[in-house]
């Protein structure tokens, strides 16, 4: 099934999604690394993340007088953000899209907060398509935090 999902996510845009389905998001996605997400523990998150998709990428920005725009954007091993995901997810954020695998906690807190099918955990794997659509999508404002 193909579905377009806006960001922010409601709780019923997921209930039918199964593994296999190919989503197509509209709306602001966040980018955040590991720091980034210690940093949302320590300090709070710097903007609403309700209902977010936050992408575990590492993005290339530059700065110039008209502000600032995305110069290139891949995906980082998920993993590192173990220590953090499960937290962060209890905050609000309805998709995790990342590389490579993630440990347990982090589908206990997807499952606790209805992100996806009860029981069942949809793993995202970021390859160079999703990373080249990203890099083409239109840019709108970018916050640097």
């Amino acid at each position: 099934m193909e579905k377009n999902i806006k960001v922010p996510v409601k709780n019923e845009d997921l209930t039918d999604l199964k593994i296999g389905d190919v989503i197509t998001l509209t709306g602001n996605i966040i980018t955040a690394r590991d720091q980034a997400h210690k940093r949302i523990l320590e300090q709070g998150a710097p903007l609403d993340i309700e209902g977010a998709a936050i992408f575990h990428a590492g993005p290339i920005i530059s700065e110039d007088e008209n502000g600032y725009k995305m110069v290139a954007v891949g995906p980082t091993t998920s993993m590192r953000m173990n220590p953090y995901q499960s937290d962060v997810i209890d905050m609000g954020p309805k998709i995790v899209i990342g590389k490579g695998g993630m440990d347990d906690t982090v589908r206990k807190a997807l499952v606790k907060n209805n992100n996806f099918l009860k029981d069942s955990y949809i793993q995202h794997k970021i390859y160079k398509n999703i990373t080249e659509t990203i890099n083409r999508a239109k840019i709108g404002k970018i916050w640097v935090h």
